[in-house]
Formats: C-alpha cells, sequence, structure tokens
C-alpha cells in the first residue's frame, strides 16, 4: 500500500486553479485516498461529475470547490 501524501496550502491551492483534476489530484485535494475517492463516486456518496475520455477521468475543479464550500 502507497502512504498517502499530505498537500501543503499552496499546493492545494494551485491545484485549484486549474480548469480541472485527474482522480488521483482531487483525492490529494480532498484528503482521501484514490480507492476511497473512488468508491464514493461509484456509491454516490460524493456529487462530482466525471468527465471520461477513454480510460482518462477527470473532475471539473469548480465542483470541488463546491464541495469544498469555497464557491467563487
Amino acid at each position: 500500500m502507497n502512504a498517502r501524501t499530505q498537500l501543503t496550502p499552496a499546493e492545494r491551492a494551485d491545484l485549484l486553479l486549474g480548469p480541472t483534476l485527474t482522480l488521483p489530484e482531487t483525492a490529494q485535494v480532498l484528503g482521501f485516498g484514490l480507492t476511497t475517492l473512488r468508491d464514493g463516486l461509484r456509491r454516490g456518496h460524493l456529487d462530482l461529475p466525471q468527465v471520461r475520455v477513454g480510460t482518462r477521468v477527470i473532475i471539473p475543479t469548480v465542483a470541488v470547490r463546491r464541495l469544498l464550500g469555497m464557491e467563487e
């Protein structure tokens, strides 16, 4: 099992400036492990839209900011 890395506030802010996040980036921003994030998305526990292009999955940053209560 890989150890989860904690983001500094500056790293988290930088990630939240882009238009989209990958699943690993989303997990880091939310403080989850990747498996927990995937499970929460699959079960519908997290209200986050997913954009799928082939096997790549990205999440709009605005949705993550909304989930965290950081609406602009």
